[in-house]
């Protein structure tokens, strides 16, 4: 695999930390330095790390410009690793400074020049895999028919991407630009070549591509964002800051698009700009870390909300609310928490984050609760139609035929979205408590300082104190900006009553002897049963797997970490293709124009978009999206 360096496509935020020789006013490519704290020669992620474990105490920098040095200061280096990663190898060194060719969009090329183009990357690629890979990618198919060249485009597009997770760059070349080669028309799969060919390093071919998909596809955000990701690895920032405005402009509700514009916006000291962007990436995409901590960070003083100021008395006010809760349980004297104002000033800093752990928990339960009863007034008023009205059995029989499937569709979309926005929403407020709590740091430095005076403290005991008082409850902050989204679990009872359509044919016998002629009818009135379960069949590559939810137009496309199939060859599994379980499905035609963009990172792949620019084509509720991918920011 060659150039994996260069390889970064959604890089996810896994880890924090940061130590160095601080060096007084450096020059510009000397910064980073700033940030080596470890000294190992390169400032990453683990510097970051080290930063934050230690407190951050010796970190002098105001990077977000609030006019006070403090944690956020050190959270906000994320930022700044990312504006300064000109090579995008999640690392900057001296590497990201060294003069590099500047790079200009080309003429638009010949069809026979990119023909050539692609024909050479495709033979290339082939050097690196078996020579039989494709005989051996469509004998894995259980569809017995020939594909139609369409179906085919598609199996090289899925295969292509199942490449990059791999970070196979010359299986998804290979895969893309057969792709293109089957046909010419096709945009995306143009533009899949193009961003994995800019991903190996050769941003002058890529350009050329890029330059031709625009003409197949002009309103592309995916390359217009693929163009901007290479002109800002040669440092051009003018010319990548205006193609990251036409990603945004193309397709404002992709979240990575504003995320790029943003960190492109602050290269060239927008920041106010770039905020605006941030704000938007992380409202478009909630679950993102990265997304929440640039928006947190680049915050201007005068943007509401304002940092709140921490107040000792509301602390003590819920602490000794919650003490008088026990008390009325009847728990134990030893359960009791003891009164605020018997703590000590550690103790009291070590409280603080249970305190606001207790206040989230309230909000979630009231949350859940309300989303409870909105489902239930939801599948009520959509269950009415389907009730039994008890006059004749063939009308309340093929009305609960009918009735079953749809209201168990429902409830299933109602209870998945729900759980969704909860998980989005926990994973907010959490982030937002970490940064609150993060704030905090000055009254947990006092309350260390405090304790080991207390003690007439020696230098271990200050160490002591220092970490139980400042260190563990910022650590804690750190840990609770991390929070990633999960679907929450719904745990409240509803407070309205939704009929159940489940036990109408066990009722039946006893309404044929209670209501005269309630029985009486004709065969041919009655309604053939079908399965009660949605026949909508999702495309399924071993890996690969897609979701449509009908009521929000959402589309989802994920790709496991456990890979089974894709370009890079395997002697034991070679490729697989499962369409739904043990069904073979004619599929029609679909468009060839439209892209959605593939957002890739350790956790997989997740397609995003409007679902009316991906549709490609549909029967018994199968469904091809077409994807591009597009070069991202670290």
């Amino acid at each position: 695999m060659k150039n994996l360096t260069k390889y970064c496509i959604a890089i996810t935020i896994l880890s924090f930390s940061l130590t160095a020789a601080m060096l007084s006013s450096p020059l510009p490519e000397r910064e980073w330095r700033l940030y080596d704290i470890n000294a190992d020669g390169r400032f990453d992620q683990t510097d970051i790390d080290i930063l934050i474990e230690r407190g951050w105490q010796e970190f002098d920098y105001d990077l977000n410009d609030d006019g006070i040095k403090d944690g956020t200061d050190a959270f906000a280096l994320y930022l700044k690793l990312s504006v300064l990663d000109r090579n995008c190898d999640a690392a900057v060194d001296d590497e990201d400074y060294r003069p590099v060719d500047p790079v200009r969009l080309p003429d638009v090329p010949d069809e026979a020049i990119v023909f050539q183009l692609v024909d050479n990357y495709v033979s290339k690629a082939m050097d690196n895999l078996p020579i039989d890979i494709e005989t051996q990618l469509f004998k894995s198919l259980p569809i017995s028919r020939a594909l139609t060249f369409e179906e085919r485009i598609y199996v090289f597009q899925l295969t292509g991407l199942s490449a990059l997770v791999q970070r196979n760059l010359d299986g998804a070349m290979w895969a893309f630009g057969r792709a293109f080669q089957t046909y010419s028309g096709s945009a995306s799969s143009l533009g899949s070549l193009a961003f994995a060919v800019a991903m190996a390093g050769n941003h002058e071919d890529a350009l050329k591509m890029l330059v031709y998909t625009r003409k197949l596809f002009p309103e592309s955000g995916a390359t217009a964002a693929s163009t901007g990701w290479i002109f800002a690895r040669h440092g051009q920032n003018t010319d990548a800051l205006q193609y990251y405005r036409e990603a945004v402009s193309y397709a404002p509700k992709i979240a990575q698009y504003h995320l790029n514009l943003g960190i492109q916006l602050v290269r060239v000291n927008r920041k106010r700009e770039a905020y605006e962007e941030f704000k938007t990436a992380n409202e478009l995409d909630p679950e993102d870390f990265k997304t929440a901590l640039f928006r947190h960070v680049t915050k201007p003083p005068d943007v509401p909300p304002v940092k709140k100021k921490f107040d000792p008395e509301e602390f003590e006010e819920e602490n000794d609310e919650y003490r008088e809760e026990w008390i009325l349980s009847g728990a134990a004297k030893e359960e009791v928490p003891a009164p605020w104002k018997d703590l000590s000033s550690c103790e009291q800093a070590r409280i603080i984050p249970e305190i606001m752990v207790r206040r989230l928990d309230k909000t979630m339960e009231e949350l859940d609760h309300e989303y409870v009863n909105d489902i239930a007034r939801r599948l009520n008023a959509l269950t009415q139609p389907f009730l039994p009205q008890f006059k004749k059995l063939s009308v309340d029989y093929n009305n609960w035929l009918t009735g079953v499937p749809v209201i168990q569709k429902a409830t299933a979309e109602l209870v998945t979205n729900a759980r969704r926005d909860l998980g989005n929403k926990f994973a907010s407020m959490t982030r937002d408590m970490g940064f609150e709590l993060l704030s905090y740091g000055p009254y947990f430095m006092e309350c260390a300082l405090a304790e080991a005076k207390k003690a007439e403290a020696s230098w271990v005991d200050y160490e002591d104190a220092l970490k139980y008082c400042y260190s563990d409850p910022m650590r804690t902050a750190a840990f609770w900006m991390k929070a990633e989204s999960e679907p929450q679990g719904l745990t409240s009872r509803a407070d309205i009553e939704v009929p159940s359509l489940v036990g109408f044919p066990l009722l039946v016998p006893g309404l044929c002897f209670e209501i005269p002629g309630y029985c009486d009818v004709v065969f041919g009135d009655l309604q053939w049963p079908s399965l009660p379960f949605d026949f909508t069949i999702g495309l399924n590559l071993w890996i690969i797997s897609f979701e449509w939810n009908t009521s929000t137009g959402e589309v989802e496309f994920n790709v496991g970490q456990i890979l089974k199939f894709g370009a890079t060859w395997n002697p034991k599994t070679g490729f697989g293709f499962q369409l739904g379980v043990g069904v073979d499905v004619e599929l029609s035609t679909f468009k060839l124009e439209a892209a959605a963009y593939a957002k890739i990172s350790s956790e997989g792949i997740k397609i995003e978009g409007e679902l009316e620019a991906k549709i490609g084509f549909e029967q018994l509720g199968v469904k091809m999206i077409l994807f591009q991918p597009a070069g991202e920011e670290p």
